[in-house]
């Protein structure tokens, strides 16, 4: 049997007391759908936090507390939003008993440690609630931190209105940006949840819906690769056992496919005569070969044309960095190579130093499997991370033009200050950027696609979601109108008056109004 797929297993919080239901609503079914409609292997429990019923593993084994906790699902299952549909029964406010967010926590962490799912990646408790209502309760947040961390669980807190203090171009950023988020109407809870759990613990988020999905979807465990073993050779004499895995790759959103060219039959073909296209011939007749010089060379199966080649990673030359432009680095898909366990590390990791000192790279042929064609890839070392970073190379015809370094000559103009100002509020990684970007495409989701989701949503339910309301547009910077006013005051402005002239128009006799 093959080994159980890898997955991630989450336990799902759902407050039916805060006050946003609508948008928690939609984002509950975001999650759902999204995962449904893309037949993830992930599995999920759902839990009603305020809810009328109590019925939790922790209320059941100590026979007190965690009131108003209640599991609708004791099993982990695929994620489906038509089990959830009728789940969520939002009542008023005031007809609830407040239960402990700490206490939704802890059974939470208890439903993922008893967890027997083989394979996990990441364990991850969402929790979609604004944390305006809470009861008392025993329970040490120290105690709900520790356990976060000694289980590596990820802790998602989606619904309350943060502001960000920054933007972030890396998932590793994810930290730094939650220990400096405020809240725009912060009480005791929320600001307790700031200043124990994200402050102990790294893997904590805390934000509203859009952004907040955009985190949970990817701010996880990365799924990696199975790393491909065949070992670097330079001549027929040096081999470095090495490690090659995928670091970056183009990812394609959903697609919409009609049933007719789903079960679209394949095309019938004929076989006509070149000279005479009312002559079909029956594909029996048909020979295959090659014509050369007038004769005919039948062959009789296309062995000729296959490749010979073996799996092979092997270094044809090297180069310096300036002998490969940048826009030949441009993919389809960028490797980490890594040196294996061995004694030939150390000698690997030299190569890396001494290649990064004098500004040169490897370039080497790879063939990944055997028959396949060889690809040609350039080896850029990296040497605080001991690895050399693997982008593949145009060849022949794909280059897309000849290029050749110059060296311009020097700008003596000096930069405007209202030049620099503008750049400053522009630039993400400077103090004074001033755009409503908090997460960049590189880190947010693909959009592609996305729109064909929530509409396969909206049919799926028999119902319109208006899901998009939970999308997050990492185009949408909100601009504001001072951002470059200094520099739009110093660019020339012209005038435009009204023109007087008498167009052939209207001196046109025919015209209906003439007379």
């Amino acid at each position: 049997m093959p080994p159980a797929a890898k997955r991630n297993h989450c336990v799902v919080l759902y407050d039916l007391k805060c006050g946003n239901q609508r948008e928690l609503r939609q984002a509950l079914f975001k999650v759902y759908c999204r995962y449904y409609i893309n037949n993830s292997k992930n599995l999920v429990n759902l839990v009603l936090v305020n809810s009328d019923k109590t019925d939790n593993r922790k209320h059941a084994k100590f026979g007190r507390g965690y009131l108003h906790i209640q599991e609708i699902n004791r099993e982990e299952q695929s994620y489906d939003p038509n089990f959830i549909y009728d789940k969520i029964e939002v009542k008023s406010a005031e007809s609830m008993q407040a239960a402990n967010w700490m206490e939704a926590i802890r059974v939470a962490i208890d439903i993922l440690a008893e967890s027997r799912v083989a394979r996990v990646i990441t364990f991850q408790i969402l929790f979609f609630t604004d944390l305006n209502s809470s009861s008392q309760s025993e329970e040490c947040l120290e105690r709900i931190i520790s356990d976060l961390k000694q289980k590596g669980i990820y802790l998602y807190i989606l619904g309350p209105e943060v502001l960000f203090p920054q933007a972030i171009t890396s998932l590793e950023e994810t930290p730094k940006l939650m220990r400096g988020v405020s809240f725009l109407k912060a009480n005791e809870t929320l600001q307790q949840a700031k200043m124990k759990l994200i402050d102990g613990d790294s893997k904590v988020i805390i934000a509203d819906c859009k952004r907040g999905l955009e985190l949970f979807f990817n701010f996880r465990k990365p799924n990696g690769k199975q790393p491909w073993l065949v070992p670097l050779t330079i001549g027929t004499k040096i081999s470095f056992p090495v490690k090659t895995s995928k670091f970056t790759s183009k990812i394609c959103g959903l697609k919409l496919i009609t049933k007719s060219n789903q079960y679209k039959e394949s095309p019938q073909y004929q076989f006509t005569s070149v000279e005479d296209s009312t002559k079909i011939y029956h594909y029996d007749n048909i020979r295959k070969g090659i014509s050369r010089h007038g004769k005919f060379i039948a062959i009789e199966n296309n062995d000729l044309f296959k490749s010979k080649t073996e799996r092979i990673f092997s270094l044809l030359f090297v180069t310096s960095l300036k002998g490969i432009p940048e826009y030949m680095l441009k993919g389809p898909g960028c490797y980490t190579v890594i040196g294996d366990s061995g004694t030939s590390v150390e000698a690997f990791h030299c190569l890396l130093r001494r290649l990064e000192l004098q500004r040169m790279c490897l370039v080497a042929s790879r063939v990944y499997s055997k028959g396949n064609k060889a690809l040609y890839f350039a080896l850029i070392p990296i040497s605080n991370k001991k690895c050399f970073r693997a982008v593949q190379l145009p060849v022949h015809s794909e280059v897309p033009f000849e290029w050749m370094e110059q060296n311009p000559k020097k700008n003596d103009n000096g930069v405007s200050s209202e030049v620099s100002d503008y750049l400053d509020k522009i630039v993400i990684d400077s103090p004074k950027f001033a755009l409503n970007c908090h997460l960049t495409p590189n880190v947010a989701c693909n959009i592609a696609g996305r729109d064909v989701l929530n509409i396969a949503a909206d049919k799926l339910l028999h119902e319109k979601l208006h899901l998009d309301q939970v999308d997050y547009n990492v185009f949408k910077t909100s601009i504001n109108s001072e951002i470059g006013g200094g520099l739009r005051a110093l660019w020339p402005s012209k005038l435009f008056k009204e023109s007087k002239e008498v167009s052939d128009y209207d001196l046109d006799s025919d015209h209906e109004n003439y007379f």
